[in-house]
């Protein structure tokens, strides 16, 4: 839509359109200066005013090429009029496409309606306009333009409009980066929000006590459950206090109850960069604040940076005070099991003995009944002889469980031992024992009793589960500071479920003979775990391979390195 000027243009206007308000000012300064000379010549004050305006008009050009901007200006009724140059040089148009309408068809097609539309507005209702919009460079690029126009209004109505255009395309892409960037952030925000929430939620939920320690020791978390536990919230200040005060008022003490050094404390030692886990699990006792004995397992890490250093360190602790309390019971239990199983067990044995050698005494006329009678004292001595091994395999559970199994090593040939085991459950069971030991001693600093021990339950495992017609094979040869000593028979073999688990406590695999009727007397499934436990306190490893259907081997190992 086109609008007529309201108001015809003054005779001083300006090729542009424009009357600067300077020129004006000189014109009027000309004319004073006249009639206070008393020369009034209008022509030499209209050649001043035009020499003003010019200078003016050269001035605004000059600032509006300094500055950037696009200048333009617009008829009454929203034409471009004037000096469309500016707008030709950045878009590109000819200044005959630049007026009338032509200058909307270098402005991006997406914008285009709402730009026109939006002007018309603004010229109707003779207020000031203002908008973003894309437009078409010279080269062929759209560019983000700032476009502000002002009306110029005079006593009849408008006489012209004065626009600029500013290229914000730098600035808009710089914003959308900054919205770009802190939409992420936001996310990135609200995404570790989330994390937190559901880390803090986890970290409560836990069962057993939890810390977390920065490089000095000093406490940076602890969940609630470790307060409960160990009654905290009667120091307010505990988690703020310095680690040798805090220790102090725990009594950190040992499974045996003995005060721990400094060297010894779990948090020291996570610090100095080791990770308490399985075998390096630490037992201790706590007490807490409310005066109760509290027996805890403690397992942890350190936390490390990128470079590796130790910046910190995580501890779980684990009430067992409960589990600690039943294994006492039981290994107490055992114990005087065990004790009143020996004592009838003595006496036994001893009577055997008496009626073994009455029996060696009696008449040579008493010989067929005396052999009959020596027959079912072998059976009574096997018997009691198999409920002692019963009877010790329990009070070997139960010292290891309470810690309190004791080794006495010393120097002894482990191919003599080998050979002596060998030769008792031959002797026992009556069936052939396959050796293969080295011509030459292997010494070795051992419990001599413990390992022979280790031998006769590998053996008997084998024994129990070869067949009748084939012997079972002991091999001992030496692997650098090791010893190996195998114990193989040609047996069914054990499943691989099975294989998992045959070292476990009182654990018997499906099937297994316990009657004794292959020539070896059954167990409770002591013999198995009780060689393990045995093995790894001389500081050796004991491993099983089997194939279904191709027998077992047990092996086991025992250091070397001790020797003079």
């Amino acid at each position: 839509m086109q609008h007529e000027a309201e108001a015809p243009p003054t005779p001083t206007e300006t090729a542009s359109g424009c009357v600067p308000e300077a020129a004006v000012a000189m014109a009027d300064r000309a004319w004073e200066r006249d009639e206070a000379e008393d020369t009034l010549d209008p022509r030499a004050a209209l050649r001043a005013a035009r020499e003003g305006l010019r200078a003016a008009e050269d001035r605004f050009r000059a600032l509006a090429a300094t500055s950037g901007e696009i200048l333009w200006t617009a008829d009454a009724g929203g034409r471009l009029s004037g000096d469309v140059g500016p707008w030709c040089a950045f878009t590109g148009q000819s200044e005959a496409e630049a007026r009338e309408r032509g200058w909307a068809e270098a402005i991006h097609p997406d914008d285009r309606v709402r730009v026109v539309e939006a002007w018309a507005r603004a010229v109707d209702e003779r207020r000031g306009y203002e908008d973003e919009l894309r437009v078409r460079r010279h080269d062929g690029a759209y560019r983000h333009l700032l476009a502000r126009a002002t009306p110029i209004v005079e006593p009849g109505g408008i006489r012209e409009w004065v626009g600029t255009g500013t290229d914000i395309t730098e600035r808009r892409v710089l914003e959308d980066r900054l919205r770009a960037a802190n939409t992420e952030l936001v996310v990135a925000s609200l995404e570790a929000a989330t994390r937190a929430g559901q880390l803090e939620t986890m970290f409560e939920s836990l069962a057993d006590g939890l810390l977390v320690y920065d490089a000095g020791g000093h406490i940076i978390r602890m969940n609630g459950a470790l307060r409960r536990l160990l009654a905290l919230d009667r120091d307010p200040v505990y988690d703020e206090r310095p680690a040798a005060e805090r220790m102090a008022l725990v009594h950190l003490r040992d499974a045996g109850g003995r005060p721990l050094t400094f060297e010894e404390w779990s948090v020291t030692r996570i610090l100095r960069g080791e990770t308490l886990t399985d075998a390096a699990m630490v037992s201790m006792i706590v007490r807490a604040l409310d005066g109760r004995d509290i027996h805890m397992s403690v397992s942890g890490a350190p936390i490390r940076d990128v470079a590796g250093n130790v910046i910190g360190g995580i501890q779980i602790m684990r009430d067992v005070t409960e589990r600690r309390r039943l294994e006492e019971e039981r290994a107490h239990i055992l114990s005087v099991v065990s004790h009143e199983l020996r004592t009838p067990l003595t006496s036994l044995k001893a009577r055997v003995q008496l009626a073994r050698r009455a029996e060696e005494t009696a008449q040579a006329a008493q010989a067929a009944q005396a052999a009959t009678r020596r027959e079912h004292l072998e059976k009574i001595e096997r018997e009691a002889q198999r409920m002692e091994r019963l009877i010790n395999d329990l009070l070997d559970a139960s010292r290891m469980e309470s810690g309190a199994l004791e080794l006495h090593p010393q120097r002894r040939d482990l191919v003599a031992l080998c050979r002596a085991a060998a030769e008792e459950q031959a002797a026992a069971t009556g069936r052939p024992i396959a050796l293969e030991l080295p011509a030459e001693p292997v010494p070795a600093e051992v419990d001599g009793d413990r390992v022979e021990q280790i031998l006769l339950n590998l053996l008997a495992n084998a024994l129990k589960f070869a067949p009748l017609d084939r012997p079972v094979r002991l091999s001992l040869r030496r692997e650098g500071m090791v010893a190996r000593i195998a114990v193989c028979d040609e047996g069914p073999g054990i499943t691989p479920d099975d294989l998992a688990r045959v070292f476990e406590r009182f654990y018997r695999a499906p099937g297994a003979d316990a009657s004794g009727s292959n020539g070896a007397a059954g167990g409770l499934g002591l013999g198995l775990y009780i060689a393990r436990g045995l093995v790894e306190r001389h500081g050796g490893a004991i491993t099983v391979e089997s194939v279904p259907g191709r027998g077992a081997t047990f092996s086991f190992t025992l250091p070397l390195e001790l020797l003079a």
